[in-house]
């Protein structure tokens, strides 16, 4: 026997004072009553979905007071008004589920059993969602028998079954009663169900009241109700309401949004090309050094940069890495003498002629019909010349290969590799306190790069800033004014039990489908028109992606929050009223 006591349960009414109900095993236990009088909130509670803490709870004589969990899991099974079921699932994978996680295990021949109660054997390898309203019924008790419940709950179920599909799972539920293992209890409106009763329970000023044995030829039965009507409604609500909806707001939109993101997109390429292609370019680059402050100077140089001197100029903040450049000369069997030079980069474009190899060790143009001793990947254009010294004949090895063959070599000339965002007159002055005699030379003058390079993100920073804001201040006018339009109609939706949940879900799907089309062109927009003025490459960081968070949040959220705010700024009756 099931017996609860002292049950309180109260929302903006009492809805039960101090009441008391036994559930008898063997029995057919009907709970009837008016729609909102309690009954699913005293089937939660029967079933320890809920448990307010005055309710004295004793499943078979044992007082439930903790491990609400367990109880839920081994003793008791569910049938819910909605036939839940894992639709991805097969009949014999949920009923395997169902009993694994409530830790037992089922072995084939009481699948059969289960399922040959519940009239179940010849859909046993069906998907969930091939099944009628009525088959998913009988699944839906097969499964929650499967579990060997004591306690079996259900929520109208012949609610939404014809008069076939009824007969048959009421036959199922009087085989359950009558095996009087499993103490059975029902909400329902059917009359078919209320006929059978054994114990008739009602719900009447704030107390469970219970006939027994005594059938009832009159009683109130509500209206058929199906929520799927309600989904409908709401769907073709947000329909109509989408027609009517100004369609100009997304034009705006997705003008400021394309502005923001190619304006994002245009900064963040400018300023990787600037210090890729410009600023860290192995053409245009920065050089530390002893001697004079001209192009063609490594002949000249005859002091090297001391170890010590080098680390200290890598640990100055928005230096990246001083890179060393090494020249030998050497000379050949026939007495010819070539330079051998190292290199931080060779782009493929400088290559002329590529051979089978990965050394990564080039030869000048001049060098190509010498026979050379060496594992070369490939020779380089005529173009590509000496820019360090003088003389053209070279090979140029990267620096690992150039330290394994000349171990004893000393750093005469740095290449500096900068970070992003780095002010370079303060690297400058760092460098020239750590030896003011070091010469810093640059193929171009990045004083003005860096100040042009800042000028134009400034500006371009502005842009965005204005756009945000503007886009922000358009979407909380636009939706005041649309609130301010649309509360009485809101009011009615209210009022006629759509509550605020699907009110907020009825405004995200009428702006979604003008959003992520405004989102989709506003992206095309910015990319094409970037790739026509300033055909850059595109960078997309989290900056990118978090411009695109915050315009769809914004998007979805401002609606939502503006409604909230105004319904209960505005008492929902007083709207209702007028």
């Amino acid at each position: 026997m099931i017996e609860l006591k002292n049950i309180n349960i109260s929302f903006d009414r009492k809805i039960l004072t101090n009441a008391n109900i036994h559930i008898y095993p063997g029995k057919m236990n009907i709970l009837i009553g008016k729609s909102g009088c309690g009954k699913t909130t005293l089937l939660n509670e029967i079933g320890l979905i809920t448990k307010h803490d005055e309710t004295i709870y004793y499943f078979d004589g044992e007082l439930v007071d903790n491990d609400i969990v367990s109880y839920r899991r081994e003793k008791i099974g569910f049938v819910f008004q909605e036939n839940d079921l894992l639709e991805k699932m097969t009949v014999r994978e949920n009923l395997e589920f169902i009993t694994l996680i409530s830790g037992v295990e089922i072995i084939e021949d009481e699948i059969f059993r289960i399922l040959e109660r519940t009239k179940c054997v010849d859909i046993i390898d069906r998907q969930i969602n091939t099944l009628s309203g009525g088959q998913k019924q009988r699944v839906a008790i097969a499964c929650a028998l499967a579990k060997k419940p004591r306690l079996l709950l259900l929520d109208e179920p012949t609610s939404f079954l014809d008069k076939e599909n009824c007969l048959i799972v009421l036959d199922i539920i009087k085989n359950i009663v009558s095996l009087n293992q499993t103490i059975v209890f029902i909400v329902s409106h059917d009359q078919r169900i209320i006929d059978i009763a054994d114990v008739l329970y009602t719900i009447e000023d704030e107390k469970i009241h219970f006939e027994i044995n005594e059938k009832i030829n009159s009683c109130y039965v509500e209206l058929k109700r199906e929520k799927k009507y309600i989904t409908t409604a709401i769907n073709q609500y947000i329909k109509v309401s989408r027609k009517k909806m100004i369609k100009w707001i997304y034009i705006i939109l997705t003008f400021v949004h394309s502005l923001l993101l190619f304006t994002h997109l245009y900064a963040s390429s400018y300023e990787k090309y600037i210090y890729d292609y410009i600023i860290n370019s192995p053409v245009e680059e920065v050089r530390i050094y002893y001697g004079s402050n001209k192009k063609i100077v490594y002949d000249e140089i005859t002091d090297v940069i001391s170890e010590d001197t080098m680390k200290r100029i890598n640990n100055i903040d928005g230096i990246k890495q001083v890179v060393p450049f090494f020249q030998n000369e050497v000379i050949l069997h026939n007495n010819h003498s070539i330079l051998i030079q190292t290199y931080r980069n060779i782009d493929e474009s400088n290559v002329e002629i590529t051979y089978d190899s990965n050394s990564k060790i080039y030869i000048s143009q001049s060098l190509k019909n010498m026979n050379i001793d060496m594992d070369i990947q490939g020779i380089l254009k005529e173009e590509y010349r000496n820019k360090y010294s003088l003389g053209n004949d070279i090979i140029y090895m990267p620096l690992d290969i150039y330290y394994s063959n000349f171990k004893n070599s000393k750093m005469k000339m740095g290449i500096i590799e900068f970070d992003k965002d780095v002010d370079f007159n303060r690297v400058i002055q760092e460098i020239k306190q750590i030896d003011p005699q070091l010469t810093i030379y640059s193929t171009i003058n990045i004083e003005n790069i860096q100040f042009l390079n800042n000028q134009l993100l400034s500006g371009i920073q502005i842009i965005l800033l204005f756009s945000f804001v503007l886009i922000i201040i358009l979407m909380v006018i636009y939706h005041i004014k649309n609130m301010k339009t649309r509360k009485y109609e809101l009011a009615l939706l209210y009022s006629n039990g759509v509550s605020l949940v699907n009110i907020y879900k009825i405004l995200i799907f009428e702006y979604l489908p003008g959003l992520l089309c405004s989102f989709v062109l506003s992206h095309s927009i910015a990319f094409i028109v970037l790739s026509i003025t300033y055909p850059f490459h595109i960078v997309c960081n989290h900056y990118f992606v978090l411009i695109d968070i915050v315009y769809m949040g914004l998007f979805l959220f401002l609606p939502i929050s503006i409604t909230y705010f105004y319904l209960n700024k505005n008492n929902i009756v007083e709207l209702i009223n007028g």
